[in-house]
């Protein structure tokens, strides 16, 4: 069930907190984690890697995102 708009969280590193930045339509959400799972999929099928490797790469990318405003 959808209620309201959901929220896109920013993980502040200082305190450990999350807070709270802009507003996002739940079905847009949802189709931007179905379209991340599926290119996960895609990486552990093309090029055979861990979940471990893939992990760390979208940690790198979360950092680069949050540093470079991308």
């Amino acid at each position: 069930m959808v209620f309201g708009l959901k929220r896109f969280r920013r993980f502040n590193k200082k305190n450990h907190s999350l807070s709270m930045t802009e507003k996002v339509d739940p079905k847009e959400y949802e189709a931007a984690w179905e379209s991340v799972l599926d290119c996960v999929d895609g990486m552990k099928e093309e090029f055979s890697w861990s979940k471990d490797v893939i992990a760390k790469m979208l940690r790198e990318l979360a950092e680069k995102v949050e540093s470079e405003g991308v």
